[in-house]
């Protein structure tokens, strides 16, 4: 498995207990979007690997990655401690979480840190003019826990075929977005349309249910667990 050295050139909070870390891609690196690499962290002599979604798009001359801050993760520490211009060691790129040849629309369902490989896969199709319909239901607990909703807006504006929700598990009044779990929130009509999931296993676990009780066939179902 190839191995590549990189710096950190942008570090910066974008949201309560999120990190968005950027690092020049070296030559050579190639991986599809929706796909993952593996940060190697060297402690006391014992090579220890975390994996995290690309979020940038292929056509990127960096890489990104979206950091869900944890109080005593070794990935967390690892980041906590890195500063720009430092150097980074990763493993080349990995996964299947990426988009099949289809006409059918895409709906993406997200939760937290799980928008990363999504937010790859939806710049990357948007990038290449497809004529599908592309929604985004994104999940957080608090008003406080959303990131990228500039960037989201943006590419709605920009694009006709695009559309964006983002949900509230815990919203205070003032909110005037959706309310609830992102399961609440499911289509009515879900024919010619193909489903991607990424969070945490119960979310992607109750989705799945709904999709199969509304009569979705599961090869149109397509999920990462975070």
């Amino acid at each position: 498995m190839n191995i590549y050295t990189s710096k950190i050139i942008e570090k910066k909070d974008i949201a309560t207990d999120v990190w968005e870390i950027r690092f020049d891609k070296p030559d050579g690196f190639e991986f599809e979007s929706g796909q993952f690499i593996q940060i190697v962290i060297n402690s006391q002599e014992k090579e220890i690997l975390r994996s995290y979604s690309i979020s940038s798009t292929p056509d990127d001359p960096y890489i990104e990655l979206c950091i869900k801050v944890l109080e005593d993760g070794i990935g967390s520490n690892f980041f906590r401690n890195c500063n720009e211009g430092d150097e980074i060691i990763f493993k080349q790129a990995n996964g299947r979480f990426v988009v099949q040849d289809s006409d059918e629309n895409l709906f993406f369902i997200a939760t937290g840190a799980g928008l990363a490989p999504i937010m790859s896969i939806i710049n990357n199709e948007l990038n290449k003019k497809t004529r599908q319909k592309i929604h985004l239901l994104f999940g957080v607990r608090y008003e406080k826990n959303i990131f990228w909703q500039n960037r989201l807006e943006k590419l709605a504006k920009e694009n006709n075929n695009f559309t964006y929700d983002i949900s509230l598990s815990k919203p205070e009044d003032s909110w005037k977005g959706l309310g609830g779990r992102v399961s609440d929130h499911i289509p009515e009509t879900v024919e010619k349309t193909d489903f991607y999931l990424c969070g945490s296993p119960p979310m992607v676990q109750d989705v799945r249910k709904i999709l199969v009780d509304k009569g979705v066939d599961m090869k149109d179902v397509h999920f990462e667990i975070f």
